[in-house]
C-alpha cells in the first residue's frame, strides 16, 4: 500500500482524504478496486468474516463462563432457564464488544499496534508459565500462580498507559502529494506533535509494543522462581523428568554428561528417557497380554457354553426316551390284559 502511493506521489492521510490510519486499508480498496459492486463485495466479506469469529468467540466465552463459574451455585435450574442465562450472557459479552469498539476508535495509534499490544501483554505470561514449568523443576504452584498474576498485571499496566497517557508517537516516513489533485487539505503529519517528555518513572511507557510479550516472560519466570524459592522450592525427585525439557542438553551438549546433570539439578534425562522408554514398552505388552488373555477368556466361555448346551440336549434325550420305553411297558400291559 505504502508503495502504491508512494509511486502515485498520493499519501491519503497526508492530503486529507482520511482522517484516521485505520482507514488506509479500507480507502486503499476503493482506489483499487473501483469497479461497481466490487468494494462492497471485498467490505461484506471481510465483515461477515469478523462477524462469524466474533459470535463464535462470544458463544465460547459464555459457555465458559457458565461451566467454570455459574454452573456450581445455578446448576439446579432447569434447562430452560439455564439457556437463557446463557444467551444474556451472550448479549452481554456482546455489548461490552461494541463499547470496546467504541472507546478504541477514540484512542489514538492502529489498531494493528493495539491488537499487538493486548494479544502480547495477555500471551506473553501464558508462554512464561509454560517456561517456568518446563525449565525449572525447583518452581512449586505458589510461584506459578504468583508470577502468572504479576506476569499479566505488568504488561497490561504498561500497555493501557502507553495509550492513556500522551506518549511521543514515531514520525511517519517521508511522503508526497505532489500527485493528489489541486483541492486537498494538507495535513501536516510529517512532524511529530509537541509533547512533554517522558521523566522518571514514565519513562516505561516509552517501551515499544512489540517487547510486551517479553516482559511477560521474563516477569512470570524471574516472579515464579522468586516467589518458589521464598516459599520453599519443590523437591526435584518429586518432578517427573519426562513433564521437562533439557534445555543445558540443547545447549551444552558438548559438555561431559556429569557437568550436564549438574547443571541440570542432578536430574539426568537420558535414563529417564530410556526408562520412560521401557515402561512404554511393558506397558504396552501388558495391555497386548491383558488383551490375549480376555480373548482366551472368551473363548473358554464360548467353549463352557457349547458344552453345557450339548449336555443339556444329551440329557433332554434321555429323558424322552425313558418316557418312551415308560409308555411303550404300560401299553404292553393293557395289551396282555
Amino acid at each position: 500500500m505504502f508503495a502504491y502511493y508512494a509511486d502515485k506521489k498520493c499519501d491519503p492521510l497526508k492530503a486529507g482524504y482520511v482522517k484516521n490510519p485505520n482507514q488506509l486499508i479500507m480507502y486503499f480498496m476503493m482506489d483499487i478496486l473501483g469497479y461497481p459492486g466490487v468494494p462492497g463485495l471485498f467490505v461484506g466479506s471481510v465483515f461477515s468474516a469478523v462477524l462469524s469469529t466474533v459470535s463464535s468467540i462470544q458463544m465460547a466465552v459464555a459457555a465458559v463462563t457458565w461451566e467454570d463459574i455459574l454452573k456450581r451455585p445455578l446448576g439446579h435450574l432447569s434447562e430452560v432457564r439455564q439457556t437463557y442465562i446463557t444467551k444474556v450472557l451472550v448479549v452481554l459479552y456482546g455489548a461490552i464488544g461494541t463499547g470496546v469498539a467504541f472507546l478504541m476508535s477514540n484512542i489514538g495509534g492502529t489498531l494493528i499496534q493495539m491488537g499487538i499490544s493486548f494479544v502480547g501483554a495477555s500471551g506473553g505470561p501464558l508462554l512464561g508459565l509454560f517456561v517456568l514449568g518446563s525449565f525449572f523443576p525447583w518452581s512449586n504452584w505458589i510461584g506459578a500462580v504468583v508470577g502468572g498474576i504479576v506476569g499479566l498485571a505488568i504488561p497490561l499496566w504498561i500497555s493501557f498507559g502507553a495509550f492513556f497517557i500522551h506518549v511521543p508517537r514515531s514520525q511517519y516516513l517521508p511522503t508526497e502529494i505532489s500527485g493528489c489533485p489541486v483541492n486537498t487539505t494538507v495535513l501536516n503529519i510529517t512532524t511529530v506533535p509537541p509533547s512533554v517528555p517522558l521523566t522518571g518513572f514514565n519513562t516505561v511507557y516509552s517501551l515499544s509494543y512489540l517487547y510486551y510479550g517479553c516482559v511477560g516472560v521474563a516477569t512470570v519466570v524471574i516472579v515464579g522462581l522468586l516467589v518458589s524459592l521464598i516459599t520453599g522450592p519443590r523437591a526435584t525427585k518429586e518432578t517427573d523428568p519426562k513433564y521437562l525439557l533439557p534445555l543445558f542438553d540443547w545447549l551444552f551438549c558438548c559438555l561431559p554428561r556429569r557437568c550436564r546433570q549438574k547443571l541440570q539439578c542432578g536430574i539426568d534425562y537420558e535414563n529417564a528417557k530410556r526408562f520412560s522408554n521401557n515402561e512404554d514398552i511393558s506397558k504396552n505388552i501388558s495391555e497386548d497380554t491383558k488383551g490375549d488373555e480376555q480373548q482366551l477368556s472368551m473363548l473358554q466361555l464360548e467353549d463352557d457354553h457349547k458344552y453345557t448346551t450339548d449336555d443339556k440336549d444329551l440329557s433332554r434325550l434321555q429323558r424322552n426316551s425313558e418316557e418312551a420305553t415308560e409308555s411303550l411297558i404300560e401299553n404292553n400291559k393293557e395289551h396282555s390284559l
